[in-house]
């Protein structure tokens, strides 16, 4: 068990800080059961957090503010769409900003993807 944690905090570490993963990104290294449980470890350890169900990261910190900075809504967004395999692409206000047509930032992440939807409109979206 200890050589399955070393690998998952070493794949972790190399990944680098503001990473965001999902259990499914470390199926290839051990079941799905033991890899939850290590992942519980890691968190309570402090060197990754939970930032949703299923999903965590490896928190970015700034020296200055002496703490860790908010995880980044497009690598979160990226790791769930691994985990169900899902395509996505950005959508509204958020496609017109990557794109630089607008300087708005938007609100809202709006992504389209092949996913199921829980809105009623003629485009599957999923919302963050």
């Amino acid at each position: 068990m200890d050589n399955i944690k070393k690998q998952i905090e070493k794949r972790i570490i190399g990944m680098g800080q503001g990473y965001v993963f999902t259990r499914k990104d470390f199926q290839d290294i051990a079941p799905a059961g033991s890899i939850g449980q290590i992942l519980s470890r890691l968190v309570k350890d402090g060197l990754i957090r939970r930032i949703g169900r299923g999903v965590f990261d490896y928190p970015k910190t700034n020296p200055v503010l002496g703490g860790e900075l908010s995880p980044d809504m497009s690598l979160a967004a990226k790791a769930i769409a691994r985990k169900f395999r899902w395509s996505i692409l950005p959508f509204e206000n958020l496609a017109a900003n990557r794109l630089g047509l607008s300087q708005q930032v938007p609100a809202k992440f709006i992504y389209l993807s092949n996913g199921p939807t829980k809105q009623t409109r003629p485009y599957t979206s999923v919302i963050f």
